[in-house]
């Protein structure tokens, strides 16, 4: 059923949450399952803050983790939303692909409407409709899907008909899949910006877990909140949620981060200035945080005996350490270094063979046929399937990286 905002007015921000993940743990610790269940009430802490200034809240799927989660989890989600219920805010949801692999007949929408009678499943049909000083948003929705299925969806969606409010109208898509214009990586899910129809204004993504936006060649945006604490060193960008001012059409992103994944480049440096230098940057995240950080050394083959002299110390000082080599060295030209090799987050050097070991699984994954997955080994057997990679750090560094 469609709901209209009217508590508030002059309310004219919309908060945007994706991939809350409850009951993710990262590296096999219990504090960073902590981390996200911290995340998601500091979210909606920060909300009710302002909530003079909210018309709606979007939580845009991936709301667990796992298709199974502790009690833990589900306790924390209906506290918060409990709580937030209070300030009459309302909520819409979509389901990401982890909430999909819920094996219950109630998803996790209903299970969050038992605690929040504001809390509204987003459908492709029937708009939610927000209405804030100058505008009336309707609001749409589409849970995450196989590719096939969500292009087909795509295409059934009816332009609602125009109506005299005295207010602008505008249309706004919410999904939890990844866009092809800015997936890092190929998807078995994604979709692409011009499947989008065009009678969107806007539309907000989840499943990336950076925050991100792309603007296609007509102005409209394809915005990504991010994910609201870090999953891995890959997110680069800070965790939390964006507020969407419908007045200015600009947005504010507001960190949920917990603790801090610090990189320490180690190259050429003498045990003694590596731990003192590193102590100072843990010292200065654990005032901050309050939280020991996730530290990643980086170091060559050339000093890691310098690196091993303080491995101890460093382990004590923070919550996971990777150690990690930069690959084997060489000149090029006599002034250009090469590493050959690229750095894991497990701390091994990722090569050809290592790609090649893991690629049926991962291809399986992404949903590649067959057929596509036997002609890749062959590609990468190939030379010229390693480029290399200038880095801005480095200008004069050139890395090999395998082109996959």
């Amino acid at each position: 059923m469609a709901t209209i905002n009217t508590d508030n007015k002059l309310a004219n921000k919309i908060a945007i949450i994706a991939d809350t993940q409850l009951y993710k743990r990262l590296y096999g610790r219990e504090e960073t399952r902590e981390d996200w269940y911290n995340a998601f009430t500091k979210a909606f802490t920060e909300i009710t803050k302002r909530k003079n200034d909210i018309a709606a809240v979007l939580i845009l799927g991936d709301v667990m983790d796992s298709n199974e989660v502790g009690s833990s989890a589900a306790f924390v989600l209906q506290d918060v939303l409990q709580k937030f219920s209070e300030t009459n805010i309302p909520v819409g949801m979509i389901l990401g692909n982890h909430d999909n692999e819920r094996r219950s007949k109630y998803t996790w929408v209903e299970v969050c409407k038992l605690v929040n009678s504001h809390l509204i499943r987003l459908n492709p049909r029937v708009p939610m409709l927000v209405e804030t000083g100058e505008k009336l948003i309707r609001i749409y929705g589409l849970d995450n899907g196989t590719r096939e299925r969500i292009s087909a969806d795509l295409k059934e969606l009816q332009r609602p008909e125009d109506i005299a409010t005295g207010k602008k109208i505008e249309n706004w898509l919410c999904l939890h899949q990844a866009l092809k214009e800015l997936a890092p990586y190929r998807f078995a899910w994604d979709v692409a910006a011009e499947q989008i129809p065009d009678w969107y204004n806007r539309v907000f993504l989840g499943d990336f877990h950076n925050t991100a936006v792309y603007t296609d060649i007509t102005g409209r945006e394809y915005i990504y909140p991010g994910a609201i604490e870090t999953v891995s060193y890959n997110q680069t960008e800070t965790p939390g949620f964006i507020l969407f001012d419908t007045e200015t059409n600009s947005w504010e992103h507001i960190s949920t981060q917990q603790r801090e994944y610090l990189t320490y480049d180690a190259e050429g440096k003498r045990a003694e200035a590596m731990l003192e230098e590193i102590s100072a940057q843990v010292a200065k995240s654990m005032e901050k945080y309050q939280a020991k950080p996730v530290l990643r050394v980086l170091y060559t083959p050339e000093n890691y005996g310098e690196y091993l002299k303080i491995a101890d110390n460093l382990e004590a000082m923070v919550l996971k350490l990777f150690a990690i080599e930069r690959g084997s060295e060489s000149l090029l030209d006599g002034n250009t270094r090469i590493f050959t090799g690229s750095i894991s987050e497990s701390g091994g050097i990722q090569t050809k063979e290592d790609i090649l070991r893991a690629l049926p699984e991962l291809l399986k994954d992404l949903g590649i046929n067959e057929n596509i997955q036997e002609d890749i080994p062959k590609i990468l057997l190939n030379p010229r399937a390693i480029c290399g990679i200038k880095n801005e750090r480095y200008p004069e560094a050139v890395y090999k990286k395998i082109n996959f």
